[in-house]
Formats: structure tokens, C-alpha cells, sequence
């Protein structure tokens, strides 16, 4: 289990990343914070989400206003980038009712946070108890707040020495099987089964000719640029993955690690250098293949909505689902349907603006109009 603290000196983050429903446990996970404080007083307890009124199960402002006077959580609205927040938490925690598969703990695993979970589907595909985290009953306060309890103490001895915890972010992994994997082995001799692996390696932007040159660096590895491409050279402009770039569409520094964002960057990169310098303004445009079910294509410029726009149908295979934040567009994703996704694109160069949304799901209507 990974048992680094990313503030080592601080006291242990317990974060939940989840919009603000009963579904998702927060009321377990309140209640779980105010059985643990006796035990590490100094504990933060995090929620990051935005509020759902419209939600059968949702929890409203003035629920949560109260739990913030209390001293019991903190809650911080909702955010463009959750890794900040991912980062410097000790745990992801998720004590939800039901799930799919939750992206909330993909991302923590990601980033190597151990994650504390409800025992239902969906999670414990992610969870395994006593390896990457703690699996916990759902419904129950006392078992979360047992769970956050364990895995403090643990983490402020600062080793994996109890039986059964092992770090695997710094483990040599071996792969097993004939044809195809049938398990992964770790340094220990630990096996684990698998049907599938799937290697989230990452990737880092090569900037070593950037730095030895003195070029200035963005926060994400990137070559720090203007809204025109330029970087702290005089005369010296960037396009590519390694380009991080301030967006005029995003307002703010973006780092994309797309070809068809790259082309379009190459374009304007060398319109500067001829004399013709202008704000980069492509709407980032990605796609993907699912063998050969469905092509998903998709347009947008935050990451982060909270409402979703379905139009067409998922039974029939062509469909578009449009993405506001605040009543805004903030992007669209496309299957089987190439002009739904040409209007938004259309719309999110203009700065996203809807007058009506609620045209977006009417298949009668003229999108043009918009």
C-alpha cells in the first residue's frame, strides 16, 4: 500500500471527490470524521463537488454550511483540476451506495493515494483490502472511521511493515502467463490474478534542450508560453505536447497532449515566425476508437460540468452529450453524430454562451440557430 504523506510535516487529509448526494455516502463520511477526530484530532476531512439540488438524494447548502460551522469537514466547491487536491491528501475516500466504476478512485490510484472504499460492486474492483487501501462496510460510520483510523496510524509510523500492506509504486512487478498475462508478481512474491493489465505509465514532456537553454517552465513539465506560443525567448516560439500555453479559450495555462492540437499549434507557430503572431485559439478536438463499436469524438475546454445534455439516443448508437458549467458550454462528446459536434465546436470558439439549452436536446431543432 502506498504510505507516503505528500505533506510530511502536516496532519493526514482524508478527501472525498463526489458530487454532494447521500448516495455517495457523505453523510457516512461526516459521521465517520466525527468518530476519528478523538482519535487524531489534528485529521482534516475534505469534500470537493458540486451540490446537486435537483437530485433526489442531494445535499444542499445550508446541510453543508452547518457541517463547515461544526469544524467537522472542509468543503471546497468545486474545482478544474482535482490533482492538487488528490495530491496532498493522505487517502481518497468513497463510501458510496453504488457505483459503476468510479473515476474518483481511478484517479487516486493513479496518483498513488490509497483509497478507502464501500465493499459494493464498482469499488472493490478497485480495492483490495490491505493492498492499496481499505474496504469498509456501506451504511456504516463505524467502519469507515475504523478504516481512516488504521490507515493514519500506519501512515504516522511512516512504514508498510503490518502483514498483507506493500508499496506498488516502487515495486519491480513481473508479469506471469503463457499467451497471454495470468497474474503480476511483486518483489515480495505477492500474486495477483489478472485477466488484464493495464499500464498507466504516463508520459513527461522531453524539455531538456528548453531547460539547458534557460527557457522558462510551466507548472506541468511544459515550456512556458504567451497566448501567441511564445516562450521567454525573444524570437523563440513552442508547439507540441511539451508547449504549455496560455489559452485564451480556458483562461488559463493548458498543457494539451494531442496531434491534432499539435498540428494546429505547428500552423500558428509558424505564422509568429513570419511575422504574424496571434492569440492560439483552436478548440481542442480528441478522439477515439473502440475497436470497431463506436468512434467517440469529443470538444471542449474544461474539465469539470454539472449538467449533462443528451441528445439522441444510446439505443440507437448515435448520440451527442453536451456538457454546461454554470449554463455555459464547456464540451461535447460525440457518437455517430459529426454535426452535433461541429456546433459545439462552433459555440465553444465563441466562448460557450447557450441561450437556450434546453434546444441542445431537442433532435427538431436547428443547432445553427444557437
Amino acid at each position: 500500500m502506498p504510505t507516503s504523506k505528500p505533506q510530511a510535516d502536516g496532519p493526514a487529509t482524508f478527501l472525498l471527490v463526489a458530487r454532494m448526494l447521500g448516495d455517495k455516502g457523505v453523510r457516512e463520511f461526516v459521521e465517520a470524521a466525527r468518530l476519528a477526530r478523538p482519535s487524531f484530532p489534528e485529521a482534516r476531512f475534505q469534500l470537493l463537488g458540486p451540490i446537486d439540488d435537483g437530485n433526489r438524494s442531494g445535499i444542499g447548502r445550508d446541510e453543508l454550511d452547518r457541517w463547515v460551522q461544526e469544524g467537522i469537514v472542509e468543503y471546497h466547491g468545486v474545482a478544474d483540476d482535482v490533482r492538487p487536491f488528490v495530491a496532498a491528501a493522505s487517502a481518497i475516500v468513497l463510501p458510496s451506495y453504488r457505483e459503476g466504476l468510479p473515476r474518483t478512485l481511478l484517479e487516486g490510484a493513479a496518483m498513488a493515494r490509497p483509497l478507502i472504499a464501500s465493499d459494493v460492486p464498482g469499488c472493490r474492483e478497485l480495492v483490495e483490502d490491505g493492498l492499496n487501501g481499505y474496504l469498509c462496510k456501506a451504511r456504516d460510520p463505524d467502519s469507515l472511521a475504523a478504516a481512516m483510523v488504521n490507515l493514519n496510524v500506519i501512515q504516522g509510523n511512516g512504514t508498510a511493515s503490518e502483514p498483507g500492506f506493500e508499496d506498488l509504486t516502487t515495486n519491480e512487478l513481473t508479469f506471469a502467463g503463457e499467451g497471454r498475462v495470468t497474474s503480476v508478481e511483486t518483489e515480495s512474491g505477492r500474486v495477483l490474478d489478472a485477466d488484464l493489465v493495464v499500464m498507466g505509465t504516463g508520459a513527461m514532456p522531453d524539455v531538456m534542450l528548453a531547460r539547458s537553454s534557460g527557457l522558462e517552465l510551466g507548472e506541468t513539465g511544459g515550456v512556458a508560453c504567451s497566448s501567441t506560443l511564445a516562450t521567454s525567448a525573444p524570437g523563440v516560439w513552442c508547439a507540441g505536447d511539451a508547449c504549455e500555453y496560455d489559452s485564451v479559450l480556458h483562461g488559463r495555462r493548458v498543457r494539451i497532449e494531442h496531434w491534432e492540437v499539435a498540428r494546429a499549434q505547428g500552423k500558428a507557430a509558424a505564422a509568429a515566425v513570419a511575422g504574424r503572431p496571434a492569440d492560439f485559439d483552436e478548440v481542442p478536438y480528441f478522439w477515439s476508437d473502440l475497436a470497431d463499436w463506436a468512434t467517440l469524438e469529443y470538444v471542449g475546454t474544461d474539465t469539470s460540468w454539472d449538467r449533462e445534455i443528451v441528445r439522441g439516443s444510446f439505443d440507437s448508437g448515435a448520440f451527442a452529450v453536451f456538457y454546461l458549467l454554470e449554463g455555459r458550454l464547456a464540451g461535447a462528446l460525440s457518437v455517430g453524430r459529426p454535426e452535433d459536434l461541429m456546433h459545439a465546436r462552433r459555440l465553444l470558439a465563441a466562448g460557450g454562451a447557450v441561450r437556450d439549452p434546453a434546444v441542445l436536446e431537442d433532435e427538431g431543432a436547428d443547432l445553427s440557430e444557437l
